[in-house]
């Protein structure tokens, strides 16, 4: 069994005190004897891309980098392995909406890149992240940990697209983190999709959102509610809506199990598939 902790929590525009939060956090975590630690989407930023404004681009820095180095010496010294999302910056002009991957001796296992991302203008909602990032151009890499368990990762709006999902899974993934900051309005649909991906491809998913309400904010409260699903997509540990860890545990014995039970890989027809990969103009 391996413990998973997923970190939920409200940023503000100081971003040292974000990072000193954070690594409070993941030491509080690594305490309660979690493995694997998960914060989310953003999470040593407030979600700024409710608008123009070029001073934003003054939060990103590099992976590896200070807020990484950082991050890095507490997961060493709590033997734990850190999903750290954040705004990264690549060169003047190149940003991504990435998430690193510390590893339990401190080292980078690597980086994701959001691949996926949204721009929206309704009553009540605006973003345009297209503005701030680049997409994602790591085609979703699988980290090997020492805990014996593969994860992949999926940023947000990359939860509502199924081909990147199951893609994590074809190449191994055992549990699919999504860190998000995710609003009101999609709160109807982050269960839903939780449960979804766990059970069509039979691993686990563990969902970690941001909470409350942040400076700039354009999507409505953050709702939180981070959970972990099992592959048969029963809910194995859930939060609310405020500031808190949520732990839950995965055993790796039941995705074997779930698979041998439904033979959703055996029966797939990829023959049939090739319409996915082709671009199509639905108008």
């Amino acid at each position: 069994m391996i413990k998973v902790a997923l970190a939920q929590f409200g940023c503000t525009e100081d971003k040292e005190a974000n990072l000193v939060k954070i690594l409070r956090l993941i030491r509080e975590a690594g305490a309660n004897g979690a493995q694997l630690i998960c914060l989310p989407e953003l999470s040593n930023t407030f979600y700024f891309c409710n608008g123009v404004n070029y001073a934003h681009f003054d939060l990103a820095e590099p992976i590896p980098g200070p807020s990484t180095q950082r991050v890095a010496e507490v997961a060493k010294e709590m033997g734990t392995v850190v999903i750290f999302p954040m705004f990264e910056k690549v060169l003047e002009g190149e940003f991504y909406n990435s998430a690193a991957v510390i590893g339990s001796k401190g080292e980078l296992l690597g980086r994701y890149r959001k691949t996926m991302l949204p721009s929206s203008h309704r009553p009540g909602v605006n973003y345009i992240e297209k503005f701030y990032f680049r997409p994602g151009n790591l085609p979703y890499p699988i980290f090997e940990t020492p805990f014996g368990i593969k994860i992949g990762i999926a940023i947000c709006y990359d939860r509502h697209f199924p081909e990147a999902i199951r893609c994590l899974a074809l190449k191994g993934a055992d549990v699919i983190f999504l860190p998000s900051a995710t609003g009101g309005f999609t709160q109807p649909l982050w269960e839903l999709e939780l449960k979804a991906h766990a059970f069509f491809n039979l691993l686990y998913t563990a969902g970690v959102n941001k909470v409350g309400p942040e400076l700039g904010q354009a999507k409505g409260p953050f709702f939180g509610m981070s959970m972990l699903v099992g592959p048969k997509g029963d809910v194995v540990a859930k939060g609310g809506e405020d500031e808190a860890i949520v732990y839950g545990e995965v055993d790796v014995g039941l995705i074997r199990a779930a698979r041998l039970e439904w033979w959703l890989y055996r029966d797939r027809r990829p023959e049939l598939y090739s319409i996915i990969a082709k671009s199509h103009d639905l108008n």
